[in-house]
């Protein structure tokens, strides 16, 4: 081999010496710096890789600085508004449905449909009418559905507006919940199910951020002999240790219940819904 072939093996060796140097100084100055902060302690490893901005949930370790929004804890029916099977029964119109104060602006209604459906509102059914009062496959339909059970009935409206006086156009949307006539309740009070639930979560919730956290919500029935049954995740928080975690307390709740009875006081299953992380519909 000649001089220059020979040169260059040993110019290409040097650099590589030489790149393999600056590693081991990169790794050895920047180990100096963690032990240094104190990052690399067994007490304070979380604290430093939480200090320099690392997320840390996907690889379980939890951000000692909690959430950065109010985490929300709510046991109730899937939508706020409510009717017991024995008003559903006794229904001919909207207006037997609707509240006081919505009905009252409420002028005439056309192309109104009922609509059911399932938890992820995946459609069952949906009749369309001609006016507020249901024609007989509507109420069909609304005689079938049963405690727990959720609808929908919406259409075009004209209503007098509150500000103006005039008649309007607008649109009718209503959400319920079929309930039974005396709901199930817990003996030692909601309160008291709330604060189990945040302080046997309250560990798992800090890795939650707002920029990745989403309405979470668990469906569960309160049986007929006041047990927990068919507790379900229906929409993820985003965090699967944290819908994990939420499922579980949801079926270890302790303590009793109160059933639900329905209008001849007869006990029945009740479902609720638990919803966590963020409000949403």
């Amino acid at each position: 081999m000649g001089y220059y072939g020979a040169a260059n093996i040993d110019l290409s060796k040097q650099l590589i010496n030489m790149k393999q140097l600056s590693i081991i100084l990169f790794v050895s100055i920047t180990s100096l710096i963690l032990f240094d902060f104190g990052f690399l302690s067994q007490n304070n490893l979380k604290k430093g890789f939480s200090a320099i901005g690392i997320e840390l949930n996907n690889v379980g370790f939890i951000n000692n600085n909690g959430p950065d929004f109010d985490f929300i804890y709510k046991i109730d029916t899937r939508f706020a508004s409510t009717v017991t099977k024995y008003q559903l029964d006794q229904a001919i119109s909207i207006t037997d449905l609707v509240k006081r104060e919505d009905r009252e602006s409420l002028i005439s209604y056309y192309n109104i449909e009922v609509k059911s459906f399932h938890e992820k509102r995946a459609l069952e059914t949906r009749i369309v009418g001609d006016n507020d009062y249901f024609n007989r496959d509507q109420l069909t339909l609304l005689r079938s559905l049963d405690y727990g059970s959720s609808f929908f009935i919406g259409g075009n409206i004209k209503k007098k507006s509150e500000i103006s006086g005039k008649i309007e156009s607008d649109t009718l949307v209503h959400y319920m919940t079929v309930v039974p006539d005396q709901p199930a309740v817990y003996i030692s009070g909601f309160d008291s199910l709330e604060f189990y639930l945040k302080e046997n979560s309250k560990e798992i919730i800090q890795i939650a951020r707002r920029d990745r956290i989403q309405p979470g919500k668990i469906s569960f029935k309160v049986s007929a002999v006041g047990n927990i049954e068919q507790a379900t995740l229906t929409y993820s928080s985003g965090y699967p240790s944290i819908d994990e975690k939420m499922l579980q307390l949801i079926q270890e709740i302790p303590g009793k219940w109160e059933v639900a009875k329905d209008a001849s006081a007869k006990k029945v299953d009740q479902e609720l819904v638990l919803f966590f992380g963020l409000t949403g519909c």
